[in-house]
């Protein structure tokens, strides 16, 4: 059979017949089965089948075929087995540029022999690949005239890794056998019969990251979980924060002596560190200043500077003399901001305490609040007329309700209460306003002295 296209049996056997010298076996009538002819017997003539030798294959006839003698006119069946690692590429007869196929069972035939013939057998070895797996953190190198794609069968096959930057190389295994390099880094497959997977295992470089260890002025807080000091990859983001502890002030906080700048959310970040590195964190426990005003008081009292978490000291209380106002003041205590400041609590911030007084009888009277507008206004240039707890709460108003803490800080500027007077609202505009007349020689024929305070509020 030929790697050609058949068009019918007879432009077969006519191919075999000029391929192989065979003698159509009608043209000169059939041969007798006895083998006689009318002039008498006649012997069949036989041929060799001869082999090329020498060849990485062997060439057997089947049971019953003898390559040294075979009849004109009959078929001779054979193999070519191709020895380990090699494989068959081509079989013909001398002189013929086809190539005989094999049937599925291997067997080559060779129809209707009429000559010697020689079989003509082409081998080639058994080429294999070698791939290398475990990721793109290095490279291979084949070492000079070694391909990963053509390894013959049965030789070595050598190359070198190189590892990514800030990587290292743990292990090249073929399977489960471990490879190791020679001196000068290269690594050998020996004897190669198949395809090869060599499984490369690189790890990223790691670093220590030392902390310290001080937790009485600050804390630090990893963002990850266990994640183990003693080996971060060298490309690995940390994320921490350092939280200062009570009345405690962080100053710096540095790696290897480069400050590091927390973001929005006072996160720290660093990575690409090598071998060991040191967080440095600068702090100082915090002072806060106390400050005191007399409101009043010809006394002066030094401020007192103080650490946070520990406790200011009370000054003595101070002395107010009466004055055309009233005719005692006695000392009601210290305030910040509208409350009475609490010595026995630690200082956490910075404050200026205000000493408050409660009066003695008053040498002047105020306006009751009880009065309408026609107690006291002449015209009609007042908008409106409150008390002081309704003044407060009007001035202390924001977003739909009262400010607490603003109105108490109004209420603690004013020092006074309902009982002590009233707010006039002037009629106003956007630039203007218009001052009340106020009949104040009606009003001074119940009181001896009328205190009238002018002001705005934004």
């Amino acid at each position: 059979m030929y790697k050609k296209k058949k068009r019918g049996r007879a432009v077969l056997l006519h191919a075999a017949a000029s391929l192989f010298g065979i003698c159509s076996c009608d043209s000169h009538g059939p041969v007798p089965e006895s083998g006689y002819t009318s002039s008498g017997p006649v012997e069949k003539r036989t041929f060799r089948i001869l082999f090329e030798e020498g060849g990485n294959f062997t060439i057997s006839a089947l049971e019953g075929y003898d390559p040294a003698k075979v009849e004109e006119g009959s078929d001779f069946k054979f193999r070519v087995t191709p020895k380990e690692g090699y494989e068959i590429v081509s079989v013909k007869i001398e002189g013929d540029e086809f190539s005989l196929l094999p049937d599925n069972e291997g067997v080559y035939t060779l129809e209707c022999v009429t000559k010697e013939i020689k079989i003509l057998v082409e081998e080639k070895i058994l080429t294999h690949k070698v791939t290398f797996v475990g990721g793109d953190k290095f490279v291979v190198t084949p070492v000079e005239g070694y391909d990963v794609q053509n390894v013959a069968h049965g030789s070595d096959f050598k190359f070198k890794v190189v590892t990514s930057e800030h990587f290292e190389l743990l292990s090249v295994a073929w399977g489960e056998m471990a490879l190791q390099p020679d001196e000068d880094g290269v690594y050998t497959i020996s004897k190669v019969t198949e395809d090869v997977t060599i499984s490369i295992d690189v790890a990223e470089n790691t670093y220590e990251l030392k902390v310290p260890s001080d937790g009485s002025s600050y804390t630090i807080e990893f963002a990850e979980e266990g994640l183990d000091l003693k080996k971060i990859p060298y490309s690995k983001e940390v994320l921490f924060k350092v939280v200062p502890a009570d009345y405690h002030v962080i100053d710096s906080v540095m790696i290897n002596g480069e400050e590091l700048t927390a973001d929005e959310e006072g996160y720290f970040s660093y990575k690409n560190g090598e071998g060991i590195v040191s967080l440095t964190v600068e702090s100082h426990h915090a002072t806060y200043s106390i400050s005191f005003d007399p409101n009043g008081s010809p006394v002066s009292i030094e401020p007192q500077q103080i650490y946070g978490g520990e406790l200011a000291t009370e000054p003595n209380a101070p002395a107010r003399e009466a004055d055309e106002y009233y005719d005692s003041y006695t000392f009601d205590g210290w305030y910040a901001n509208g409350v009475k400041f609490d010595f026995s609590k630690p200082v956490s911030e910075d404050a200026t305490l205000v000493a408050k007084w409660s009066y003695g009888n008053a040498k002047s009277a105020y306006v009751a609040d009880s009065w309408g507008k026609s107690d006291f206004v002449v015209t009609g240039a007042v908008a409106s007329m409150m008390n002081i707890n309704g003044a407060t709460d009007g001035m202390a108003w924001e977003n739909g309700k009262v400010n607490a803490e603003k109105k108490q800080q109004l209420l603690a500027a004013f020092s006074k209460t309902d009982e002590e007077g009233v707010f006039w609202n002037p009629r106003s505009n956007d630039s203007t306003a218009t001052i009340p007349s106020i009949n104040f020689k009606e009003l001074l024929k119940t009181r001896n002295e009328i205190i009238m305070m002018v002001g705005g509020y934004n």
